[in-house]
């Protein structure tokens, strides 16, 4: 039987067990940097600057790896 591989589950699985910062991009332009504490189909737990924000993913342009060093 072939393994249904679900691409989201396991890319924020794999940011929340490193425990990587990510930048999260909102459809209205606005964006959070912080730690994924958790996820379900709806919605992500993040932790920023010690607050725990609850986001609706339906809300969320993209996501990707926080990195300071941008240019």
């Amino acid at each position: 039987m072939e393994e249904n591989v679900n691409t989201q589950k396991n890319y924020l699985n794999n940011i929340r067990k490193d425990k990587k910062q990510i930048e999260i991009f909102f459809n209205d332009g606005t964006k959070l940097i912080g730690y994924v504490l958790g996820f379900d189909e709806f919605t992500i737990t993040l932790l920023v600057k010690k607050e725990i924000h609850l986001i609706y993913k339906h809300a969320i342009k993209y996501i990707k790896i926080y990195n300071r060093q941008e240019f």
